[in-house]
């Protein structure tokens, strides 16, 4: 055949393919109810919702089977859009995914589900909404509610308020779950595969923007649900890893529940968050395995002991390496209760360029508490790690009445080596580190070098640490105004941190500077 027709008719075949464009479905005039828009849509539609509040329980499938790919839900032109759940009995996966699917296995009966919006599709939107639940109970099933439940990929939540009930600690704003379902297979006959879930869950690439996530009893959780029912029905181990989901969140706000609640459970996961704010819980942004990494953030006022504690938990982790997070350019501030701001129990943790303020008047409260020897009995069945570390960098320590750092629990065979190292930091405090705890025949080292600790006693080893410390100056750093959770507070009046490490550089957050350009010189 000659190429030149070959060319022309490829081209006649291009002219004739249709193109497919995404449609706009309104609501409350082009279909109903919000659920009716999403079935009646096509991969890449936009939902446009008129003004008003809408009771309903949303289903963006996401199987094999069935999914709406790439939807866009948000209000029209000039709407205030509110999305409330409605709590209804789920009647299996026709209307519920997966999670209903489960919630039959396991034998939930006629109780309602408790999960507002439940995310499936992959590419699905939520602009500019705002969307609640105010379950007081929690479900037979994963025993929490969810407003926003995750189980599909590259969902993006931008400018929305994610609501859980402000007035009990019963569920989750976002509840993202992953997990190897399939196993389930064996219990029901294959109903999971043949619903089209054979393939694992990731709930990948979770983008959320500009955002409020409000209340709970962890405002933000991750969990390989799989991984846990696995092991309620006796599979220890599980015969599949752990999937963990990922994500990116940036500007976004999160604000915890004073009665009971707590800010997260971040149980499996590989997530970054970017200018984040946490603040007013009654507990701990919690983080039992993943990978986390925090830059620019703040996490402030907590009732209880902790803003931040990280302790993996390998009943939904997974027996996987131990939590990896970094802290970079973070502030934590306030009254720690008689605790501290951060506790690192199992983990591998890093905080450089960060502020520890201490707004509570105790002796015993410090800004990290490092405990080496805190591992659970779970690890004896996984295995342990070879060692645990926390390594604080270019930070400045304030707590006037109390402690900087404590390492305690010294670790007791076989948990791991412990880890500890301290570089070009500063510290006002009235002991600066403080190294406690029988030896109790595991290494723990303590590396502590070129930082002003200034304090009555820089360094109190009286737990036999392996010690290491060089350059360590006791000079009065002289901030400005300290005591404020806002990073312009921490200015410095010095010159001789400028000079201070061996190398001629300055000690703390920005890292070497000419000793001329020390003055007035803040965190960021």
């Amino acid at each position: 055949m000659n190429k030149h027709l070959i060319v022309l008719t490829v081209l006649a075949l291009a002219a004739f393919t249709p193109v497919s464009h995404s449609a706009t479905i309104t609501v409350p005039g082009g279909q109903p109810t919000i659920q009716a828009a999403i079935l009646a849509a096509a991969n890449g539609d936009t939902i446009e919702i008129a003004n008003g509040t809408y009771t309903e329980d949303i289903f963006i499938p996401g199987s094999t089977l069935l999914s709406r790919n790439n939807l866009t839900l948000q209000p029209a032109t000039g709407a205030t859009v509110v999305i409330e759940a409605a709590n209804a009995v789920p009647s299996g996966p026709a209307t519920r995914g997966l999670l209903g699917l489960v919630y039959t296995i396991l034998g939930a009966g006629g109780a309602p589900d408790h999960h507002g919006l439940i995310v499936e599709g992959s590419g699905t939107t939520l602009r500019n909404l705002t969307i609640r639940n105010n379950s007081t109970t929690g479900d037979a099933v994963v025993q929490e509610a969810a407003t926003v439940f995750v189980f599909g990929d590259n969902l993006t939540i931008d400018n929305c308020i994610i609501e859980a009930n402000p007035d009990n600690n019963a569920g989750r704003a976002v509840y993202v779950f992953t997990g190897f379902y399939a196993f389930l297979d064996a219990l029901t006959g294959g109903a999971v595969t043949a619903a089209g879930y054979a393939a694992p869950r990731t709930s990948a690439n979770l983008t959320i923007t500009g955002s409020t996530l409000k209340y709970g009893d962890a405002v933000f959780d991750t969990v390989d649900a799989a991984y846990y029912i696995a092991i309620l029905n006796g599979l220890v181990p599980p015969p599949f890893a752990v999937v963990h989901g990922s994500g990116t969140i940036t500007n976004t706000e999160v604000v915890g529940y004073f009665g009971d609640g707590g800010l997260g459970e971040l149980d499996a996961g590989n997530f970054v968050w970017n200018n984040c704010r946490f603040h007013d819980a009654n507990d701990a942004f919690d983080i039992g395995g993943g990978t986390w990494v925090f830059n620019d953030c703040v996490f402030e006022r907590s009732t209880n002991n902790n803003l931040v504690a990280v302790e993996s938990n390998l009943a939904e982790a997974g027996p996987t390496p131990l939590a990896d997070v970094s802290f970079n350019d973070t502030i934590f501030c306030g009254d720690a209760n008689d605790g501290r701001l951060v506790r690192v129990s199992e983990g591998d943790v890093s905080f450089a360029r960060c502020i520890f303020n201490v707004t509570e008047t105790a002796a015993v409260v410090q800004g990290i508490q490092y405990s080496p020897g805190d591992f659970d009995g779970d690890w004896a069945f996984f295995g342990f790690p070879p060692s645990s570390s926390t390594t604080v960098d270019h930070c400045d320590f304030f707590s006037p009445d109390g402690r900087g750092i404590l390492g305690d629990d010294p670790p007791v065979a076989p948990e791991p080596v412990a880890n500890l190292t301290v570089t070009n930091s500063i510290f006002y405090t009235t002991t600066g580190i403080a190294l406690t705890g029988a030896d109790a025949g595991v290494a723990r080292n303590a590396n502590i070098h070129d930082n002003d600790i200034f304090a009555i006693t820089q360094i109190d080893n009286s737990g036999a640490w392996t010690l290491t410390s060089a350059n360590n100056l006791n000079v009065d750093p002289q901030y400005n105004g300290p005591g404020s959770c806002d990073a312009n507070a921490y200015l410095y009046f010095n010159n001789l941190l400028g000079t201070a490490d061996e190398t001629g550089g300055a000690l703390g957050s920005q890292g070497p500077l000419e000793s001329t350009a020390v003055d007035n010189w803040s965190l960021y």
